[in-house]
């Protein structure tokens, strides 16, 4: 967590895996291996986001940090909605890798301060693009959310909403 040379493509290559470009993952909705291949991305996630959460900078803090944060996100994004897992599925069994990975990955952009989150394209990017998914298809688990941390994603989505570079 702590080497970026290591941990950056790592993160992307789990980030690839989860991508369903022109629907190449064929699983079924209700096939036990896109719900293996969430519950593998959830550990990964949270193994590497509660690492690099307390994680200090000392000089960039793009290449430390915000990179990981910024790959993490997107791999959480591209298998919330590759259309191969029903998540419903996660609350009936009881597993908590559906909320442990929408834990980590709130905790992880919420950790970056507005305005740098404002200032990476690409971070700026992943963030609005797992916020869009969230409020779309999870709803429910973002209105569950505690009320600060509520608040502070409307407040970054009226920020981005503010801003003439989100395109």
């Amino acid at each position: 967590y702590d080497r970026p040379a290591v941990t950056t493509p790592l993160l992307k290559l789990m980030a690839e895996l989860v991508y369903n470009k022109a629907q190449r993952l064929v699983f079924d909705c209700s096939s036990p291996n896109g719900i293996l291949l969430f519950r593998e991305t959830s550990k990964i996630l949270v193994a590497y986001g509660s690492r690099i959460l307390n994680h200090p900078v000392s000089k960039d803090p793009y290449a430390e940090k915000y990179k990981g944060i910024w790959i993490s996100l997107a791999a959480l994004q591209r298998a919330l909605s590759g259309n191969y897992v029903n998540f419903g599925v996660f609350v009936l069994y009881n597993d908590l890798a559906f909320s442990n990975a929408l834990d980590i990955a709130l905790k992880l952009a919420l950790s970056v301060p507005l305005q740098d989150l404002m200032s990476f394209p690409k971070l700026t990017k992943a963030y609005f693009a797992l916020m869009e998914i969230l409020c779309h298809n999870h709803t429910a688990d973002v209105l569950s959310l505690d009320t600060p941390v509520f608040y502070q994603i409307v407040s970054s989505i009226l920020e981005g909403l503010k801003s003439l570079d989100i395109a």
